[in-house]
């Protein structure tokens, strides 16, 4: 054995040297030596070392295995109930480290026991974990989940939500707008569910335009509530840093400008309102004008906040040439929807005299800054 652990020394560049033992001898022998041991259960009294060799029969065979092979196989597996399988089940967990044989997972698996079985895997957990950089696996991963436990099997995709803390990874949150899209259930109630929760602080934002596009799917009077959630999530100002070129041009130093974006584009926002919302304000007026309202009031406050906008000057009003038109100049993404709606608002108030929860739709609107 001394003569055998000098011979094969280790490499940095190899995963390391192993040892077959029988489960129960001693490990130490190996490990001092810098051997992982890896033990396998003892046969009978005959053959003690018989569970070997079929390890070893299965091992060549795995290697051998063609894609093929491997696809028929998985299949058959994720095709009948969770199996309770040891075999079966190391042979599941092997796939979820194979890019091809997770491709096979997402085109078969579709039982619900299955996403039972994956929940508390790595590589699927980190779908509810915050990061940059998602491998292969874990995209093929969010869009089997998608795929399979939104539109349908929407309780049991929700559930493992509620057992994450209800927090998404972008890759995921992605995902599941995309397929809501792609697929637009019908009833909406599905759609109802899952935004949201695609909506809150506790998820990433979905990358792409996707909710903006269901957006643009709404249907009156079906998808009414839904609306109202993503015109205001997609309408809701952030702060945006932005280099202050004149400075450092003239004065040869770093400096900043604090700007204002929304999650929503112009193009997508501006149409919503005019086909969607405009058309129905004697439904949608009242909640509308409080949406609005906010989404205002707190551009305001971040200007002021930021010291963009003084008692003197108004940062946001500057943009705008004419409060009743954008044809002067207007802020752009969701930030100049929100003023053209906030006139059409106005408008609406005082030709059909409607008031919003005991106040005056106008008065509620004269308080922002802006319209005042």
């Amino acid at each position: 054995m001394e003569y055998l652990a000098r011979g094969l020394p280790p490499q940095a560049d190899h995963p390391g040297r192993f040892a077959l033992k029988i489960k129960g001898d001693a490990d130490e022998v190996w490990i001092y030596r810098g051997i992982q041991p890896i033990s396998y259960p003892s046969g009978s009294k005959d053959d003690v070392h018989a569970p070997l060799g079929v390890a070893v029969a299965e091992w060549a065979d795995e290697s051998r295995r063609t894609p093929i092979e491997h696809e028929e196989k998985l299949k058959a597996i994720v095709q009948r109930p969770l199996s309770v399988d040891v075999e079966d089940l190391d042979y599941m967990e092997a796939s979820l480290q194979d890019i091809t044989r997770v491709r096979f997972l997402r085109r078969f698996a579709k039982r619900t026991d299955w996403l039972t079985w994956i929940e508390n895997k790595p590589v699927f957990m980190e779908l509810f974990q915050s990061s940059s950089t998602f491998t292969e696996i874990n995209a093929e991963l969010a869009e089997w989940f998608a795929e399979n436990f939104v539109c349908e099997n929407s309780s049991d995709g929700i559930g493992v939500l509620l057992r994450k803390k209800q927090r998404m990874g972008w890759l995921l949150a992605t995902a599941i707008a995309r397929q809501l899209f792609v697929r637009k259930p019908h009833p909406t109630l599905e759609i109802g569910k899952w935004i949201p929760l695609l909506t809150n602080s506790l998820s990433e934002n979905p990358k792409g335009q996707f909710l903006e596009y269901i957006l643009d799917q709404a249907v009156f009077p079906n998808d009414q509530s839904v609306a109202l959630i993503l015109f205001d999530y997609l309408t809701r100002p952030e702060v945006l840093l932005k280099k202050n070129i004149w400075k450092e041009v003239s004065e040869g130093r770093e400096d900043v400008n604090f700007e204002l974006r929304t999650e929503g584009s112009e193009h997508w926002l501006g149409k919503a309102w005019t086909q969607f919302f405009r058309p129905h304000l004697n439904d949608f007026g009242d909640q509308l004008v409080w949406i609005v309202y906010y989404n205002l009031q707190k551009a305001h406050l971040l200007f002021r906040s930021t010291g963009e906008s003084t008692d003197q000057v108004d940062h946001l009003s500057s943009k705008r040439g004419m409060v009743e038109s954008g044809s002067q100049g207007s802020p752009r993404d969701g930030i100049g929807v929100l003023i053209n709606a906030a006139c059409d608002l106005i408008e609406w108030s005082a030709s059909n005299g409607r008031r919003c929860e005991g106040y005056d739709v106008v008065t509620v609107a004269h308080s922002s800054p802006l319209l005042a």
